[in-house]
């Protein structure tokens, strides 16, 4: 945990990667939008637009969720940006005449990179932290006085009160770095059998989505909603259905000459 880099002028590790991490999203769609034929200056207004968006998106569904008994979920939830991100591509592809399909694949690989940086961020920050874990597990980490984790375990009777360091945790941050990696590896490989305009996007959601859904079991910062199930772990589940939703909308509109389907090879 290393939430400070820089004290004067104050610069924060998540903060410092947060911007890394917009930066590389932009660059890797702007990369593959100009592959795709879309117009570079597009994405150069897109973007500032999508990134006002997801943090006003995550910022309002951070206070309209659902808070632990200890008060230490996120007050900034990634599912709120990702939902209003989506709606502003889909009115920014109508209004400048861009193909969709074209549009959301540009993004297939942005939305990897950036969480790979912005889950780094996060376990420098010393937040996402995940359930106590066997003492000799060797990815174990322990966090200092003055973090969350701490101040969860000492209320929850886990700790004393006057420990030096945590009792270890799982983390979850990391570990959703390297799946997320791993996933973008993948993508790499399979990009050039995709077929269909969209794949790679619809492909990089549901991967993301089914990565995230495990990794919830093991987060100790959020809150259960229902059935046993976090928000986030419900928000995955919702997202899974508009994706297949929208790879068969489509399939359908493209078999009544609506919109492109195949890329060209």
């Amino acid at each position: 945990m290393y939430p400070v880099v820089l004290g004067n002028p104050r610069i924060t590790s998540y903060g410092l990667l947060l911007v890394l991490a917009c930066l590389a999203a932009w660059y890797a769609a702007r990369r593959r939008a100009v592959r795709f034929a879309v117009p570079a200056h597009r994405l150069d207004v897109l973007m500032p637009l999508l990134l006002i968006g997801m943090l006003a998106g995550a910022w309002a569904a951070g206070q309209w969720g659902p808070r632990s008994a200890a008060d230490f979920s996120n007050d900034h939830q990634l599912f709120g940006g990702l939902a209003v991100a989506a709606v502003l591509v889909i009115v920014f592809a109508r209004a400048t005449r861009t193909p969709l399909g074209r549009l959301s694949d540009a993004f297939a690989f942005a939305l990897p990179i950036a969480l790979v940086l912005i889950r780094t961020g996060c376990f420098l920050g010393g937040c996402c932290w995940g359930t106590l874990c066997d003492p000799r597990w060797p990815l174990g980490v322990t966090y200092p006085q003055g973090s969350p984790a701490y101040y969860q375990q000492v209320l929850g009777g886990q700790l004393p009160g006057g420990a030096a360091r945590s009792l270890p945790v799982h983390p979850v941050p990391l570990y959703e770095a390297a799946g997320v990696l791993v996933l973008l590896v993948a993508l790499l490989l399979l990009d050039r059998h995709w077929r269909r305009w969209g794949e790679s996007f619809l492909a990089s959601g549901l991967g993301y989505c089914v990565l995230r859904f495990g990794l919830e079991w093991l987060r100790a910062d959020t809150a259960v909603v229902a059935a046993g199930l976090t928000e986030s772990q419900a928000a995955c589940l919702g997202l899974v259905i508009v994706l297949l939703g929208a790879g068969a909308t489509r399939r359908y509109l493209a078999a009544h000459g609506r919109t492109e389907l195949y890329r060209a090879r």
